[in-house]
């Protein structure tokens, strides 16, 4: 009589052959780790925002008060002497922002913010997403970095058809 082995390898624990998941499930599962990192950029994004335009300049303070300035009377505002201010104010917020030292120097009204969350958030989304599913991290993982790969290989067939 032969013995009737259900298991894929050794006697260690996670011997063996991998399991393999369902393409459903790796697609709900990636889906799900890159909608959380997306949610996690974003948060990011809008916390530098209010950190560069209330905290670190007074930006947004000026462009209330150049919105508080009624639509009809814009054009002779934009002639006045308040104007001047106004922009003189706004150039010295933008040199301050650019790290320029002089007031009169070239400054460029694009400011890049740091749209990477925060460390150790991949971490958590990983422990998180593997709570979700009830695989372990290390699998969560892997099925995160498959799910990236298809999403690039789709990318770049679209660009293909071009």
């Amino acid at each position: 009589m032969k013995k009737v082995i259900e298991k894929h390898g050794g006697k260690r624990q996670g011997a063996g052959r991998p399991f393999k998941f369902p393409f459903e499930f790796k697609m709900r599962a990636g889906q799900l780790c890159e909608e959380m990192w997306h949610e996690a950029t974003l948060a990011q994004i809008k916390t530098a925002k209010k950190k560069l335009l209330v905290q670190d300049t007074d930006l947004q303070a000026l462009f209330r008060k150049a919105n508080s300035v009624p639509v009809k009377d814009r054009s002779e505002w934009l002639l006045s002497e308040n104007y001047e201010v106004h922009s003189s104010d706004v150039s010295v917020e933008l040199a301050n922002i650019n790290g320029c030292e002089t007031e009169f120097a070239s400054t460029s009204r694009v400011v890049t913010i740091e749209a990477k969350p925060p460390r150790g958030t991949r971490k958590a989304i990983l422990r998180e997403v593997a709570a979700v599913f009830k695989i372990t991290e290390k699998q969560t993982d892997n099925i995160w970095q498959q799910y990236r790969l298809f999403e690039k290989s789709l990318t770049l067939s679209d660009t293909d058809l071009d």
